[in-house]
């Protein structure tokens, strides 16, 4: 199963059913909008209500945790963890469905990318199974070093603000390396309007992760997913910029620019696309596919149209970047073929076929290493973004 294993192993969640026919992902684009299962009609023939039409009083709703303040304004942040994993998400109505999938299995994002990344997710024990081990804490930190650091950015359309009274603010949550991250996907904006200009600003959010994340020691993998079904702006808009991440560019900048600064630093940057209407080979779907293919490459796009299954596409980047696909193939069925899941071989077969393209050019590689440039890297890490030189860089 998926599963959302808690923050040490407990509370699996088993929500596995196979895919929707999109229903459920395009009904995002008409608000207010909800399905419910018919009830039975009564027998004309006999006295009495319907089936199924007794009232019952529904379960008690346990209070929402209480979950403290969090800043999300846009300013710089230094990682110092060993690596770092940024998901990007378009906070638009129309991917809507697939925040509530991230915030529910949050923890297993984290500790399942953990121990793919060197460290150890840790086990609550079950007296219900034989043999179980007993409890243990997870293993986040090396050295004095935490393993992981995972972080999060929101993204509307940048090019609405201020027309028609709309505000599609870009937010960045702290980054974060456990349960206090269930705080920060919970502040995060969940309702922008977008533009209808036929993209979101992606841009913005690759734009804050090449000049405002700082790097001050040396470090394994640097990741940034973004969850989308939009395009991106080819180029970014100085006064975007400047209005909502306080950054001075001194004219348009082409996005490939920002993308390619990124890589020459050891980025890895990638692209989980939603299907944009309510079938996946919808022209618009298609014609954003072929134009992040182009800014990022065939096998860094990965085509996504089961919702509940965002983690773990997002868990196998994480074990793609460290060169242990086999591994999380391993791990991936044994959580879902299992004798109680009957979805189990569609889950499976869901997230191997997304994953497809980048598997089969990165699947049996080394953990990956981006090229980098000897005479611009600075000697301590990564500590901004640099002029790239074509004729000097080389494999690290």
């Amino acid at each position: 199963m998926s599963g959302n294993f808690g923050w040490r192993g407990e509370s699996r969640d088993r929500d596995d059913a196979a895919p929707s026919a999109f229903s459920d992902a395009h009904s995002a684009y008409s608000p207010g909008t909800s399905y419910t299962r018919s009830m039975p009609s009564a027998d004309p023939g006999t006295v009495g209500p319907a089936p199924f039409s007794r009232r019952v009083d529904p379960d008690p709703v346990p209070p929402s945790p209480a979950y403290p303040p969090v800043d999300l304004t846009v300013r710089p942040h230094t990682i110092s963890a060993l690596n770092y994993l940024g998901v990007a998400i378009d906070t638009t109505g129309s991917v809507g469905p697939w925040r509530p999938e991230l915030f529910k299995r949050l923890a297993f994002l984290f500790l399942k990318s953990l121990d793919f990344l060197g460290g150890k997710s840790g086990h609550k024990h079950d007296p219900t199974v034989d043999n179980d081990p007993p409890d243990s804490a997870p293993v986040t930190m090396i050295d004095g070093r935490k393993i992981l650091e995972l972080q999060f950015v929101g993204f509307g359309d940048a090019s609405v603000n201020g027309r028609y009274g709309r505000s599609d603010t870009i937010e960045v949550a702290p980054p974060g390396s456990g349960p206090e991250l269930e705080g920060y996907l919970h502040h995060m904006r969940k309702d922008c309007d977008g533009g209808g200009n036929d993209c979101e600003s992606s841009d913005m959010a690759l734009l804050y992760a090449d000049r405002m994340l700082n790097f001050p020691h040396s470090i394994r993998q640097k990741l940034f997913v973004i969850v989308t079904d939009e395009p991106y702006p080819e180029v970014i808009d100085p006064e975007h910029a400047m209005r909502w991440l306080g950054i001075t560019l001194q004219a348009p900048t082409p996005l490939r620019k920002v993308v390619d600064s990124l890589r020459t630093r050891g980025w890895s940057v990638w692209c989980v696309q939603k299907p944009y209407g309510s079938y996946p080979s919808d022209p618009t779907t298609q014609a954003t596919r072929d134009k992040w293919k182009k800014l990022l490459g065939n096998e860094r796009v990965v085509d996504l149209d089961d919702a509940r299954r965002v983690v773990d596409v997002i868990i196998g980047i994480v074990a793609l970047a460290a060169g242990k696909f086999d591994a999380f193939t391993a791990d991936l069925r044994s959580r879902h073929l299992t004798p109680g899941n009957p979805y189990g071989r569609v889950n499976v077969d869901t997230v191997l076929t997304s994953l497809a393209p980048a598997s089969t050019v990165l699947g049996a590689a080394r953990p990956l290493r981006a090229p980098q440039s000897r005479r611009l890297l600075p000697a301590g890490g990564d500590s901004g973004p640099m002029v790239i030189d074509a004729e000097i860089v080389e494999d690290a």
